[in-house]
């Protein structure tokens, strides 16, 4: 995977992924028993660093060729792999994350509490153990900043896996010196994700071809079977994210490929127009009409007035929208509720207790409003009725006889007017209702605060 300073989905590799594929590509296998057309020895290498780094010396000017070949592009220099440990790649995702503007520790308590009072997050988990732990999910890596290709010696046990992920970590290589990775910024979340999406999703897209066409399935699917995917103790929202992230973002590529007929539209991507929002990533002919989020105005005079004050914003995205309505539905339901996305924005605010404080799970002393905007009134409708479940079999939620929802510590209330929703929890039935409904009647008129 492409590493660099934007986070730390940006160390790791999908081994989720590499399951997933090698078992599509084990079906194949009863036809196709070919061998791999790249001489390398068969068996197992174990986890000996100074083998896999003699094979993958061997093997990297061989597949960097192959790699130029599928995806149009030639390389100036192809890297060579270095062999490391999983807690070499923490230790670098654990630098980098230091070296984000601002206060990071700070930033991601912020983040850790928008995922406790929406339920993403369960008692024991938290953000910081995924970011120190990245290292644990990886097989290989990419490293912008100082253009450095890696192999995880416990990952990389065989000839079929060193090349498979040498494959998909020479397209970042190849890219970023082409084209300059984009940067997913630690800004927005959402934006972030889609940007992400484009990097991993090339890099997937191609190392998939590259499978089909130069590795033996058989092979490969053996490989994956050896492999644990490690993700024991991680946020399952962040697992699911990661793995979107690759999965998506191959589909969203694939779909340009075949539309351009050819790479330049993705070409075009990397350089110039990254997707801004993980909906055009979902719904590639809104990356195509270059078809924004718009803007959601969050009225939170009710907290200002009684001395809250604002700690983070940001935006949840229609990918997220889904995770939290799947809390409470069938996945096909939920996306379905989230498909109308127009674009959103999220506030957390504090009085007494900041956000590195809070107890699990945060609702007592913390506030977060939510505004939607959809694209039209008719999906606002829908995702509202949809939003009762996720409260309720999700959150464990009760629903009061005003129309909002005891919860585990607080609140929560939900207003829709017109094409606009709102979301408000609070650690009081009366507060959560006023920031939803007034909330959502300013959003639907734009009339802000």
């Amino acid at each position: 995977m492409a590493g660099e300073s934007g986070g730390p989905a940006q160390l790791l590799c999908g081994l989720l992924l590499l399951l997933a594929t090698a078992a599509a590509l084990a079906g194949a296998a009863i036809v196709d028993e070919r061998p791999p057309t790249t001489a390398a020895p068969a068996g197992d290498l174990g986890a000996e660093p100074g083998a896999i780094a003699e094979l993958g010396a061997e093997l990297t000017p061989e597949v960097a060729r192959r790699v130029e070949e599928l995806r149009g592009v030639e390389f100036d220099e192809v890297p060579l792999p270095r062999v490391v440990d999983a807690a070499f790649l923490n230790d670098l995702n654990e630098t980098e994350f230091r070296r984000r503007e601002g206060d990071p520790v700070e930033a991601l308590a912020d983040d850790e509490a928008v995922a406790r009072i929406l339920g993403l997050l369960g008692t024991g988990e938290d953000l910081l153990g995924f970011v120190e732990g990245a290292g644990e999910l990886a097989a290989a890596a990419w490293d912008t900043r100082s253009d450095d290709l890696y192999l995880v010696a416990d990952a990389t046990t065989t000839p079929a896996l060193i090349e498979f992920f040498l494959a998909h970590e020479l397209t970042h290589a190849l890219e970023d010196e082409r084209f300059g990775l984009p940067d997913p910024g630690s800004d927005d979340a959402d934006r972030a994700l889609a940007r992400t999406a484009l990097v991993e999703g090339t890099a997937t897209a191609l190392m998939s071809r590259y499978a089909e066409v130069h590795l033996s399935a058989f092979a490969l699917a053996v490989s994956a079977l050896e492999l644990d995917p490690g993700t024991t103790g991680f946020p399952g929202y962040a697992v699911e994210q990661l793995e979107w992230a690759y999965l998506g973002g191959s589909r969203f590529v694939e779909r340009l490929y075949r539309l351009g007929g050819g790479w330049g539209l993705i070409d075009n991507a990397l350089a110039h127009r990254p997707p801004a929002s993980t909906a055009q990533v979902l719904h590639p002919l809104l990356y195509l009409r270059d078809q924004r989020p718009v803007e959601v105005e969050v009225d939170a005079g009710p907290l200002r007035r009684a001395g809250w004050e604002l700690e983070d914003s940001g935006t949840v995205g229609e990918l997220a929208t889904a995770q939290l309505l799947a809390l409470g539905a069938p996945r096909p339901i939920a996306e379905r509720a989230a498909a109308g996305w127009s674009g959103d924005r999220y506030e957390l605010w504090s009085r007494d207790v900041p956000a590195v404080e809070c107890a699990h799970p945060c609702r007592e002393d913390l506030a977060l409003v939510i505004g939607w905007r959809w694209a039209d009134a008719a999906e606002a409708t829908e995702f509202a009725g949809t939003v009762a479940g996720y409260l309720e079999e999700g959150l464990g939620g009760r629903r009061s006889d005003r129309g909002a929802w005891a919860l585990d510590g607080g609140w929560a209330a939900l207003g829709v007017a017109g094409d606009a929703a709102m979301l408000a929890f609070a650690p009081g039935e009366r507060l959560a209702a006023a920031l939803a409904v007034t909330g959502a009647r300013r959003a639907s008129s734009g009339s802000g605060q």
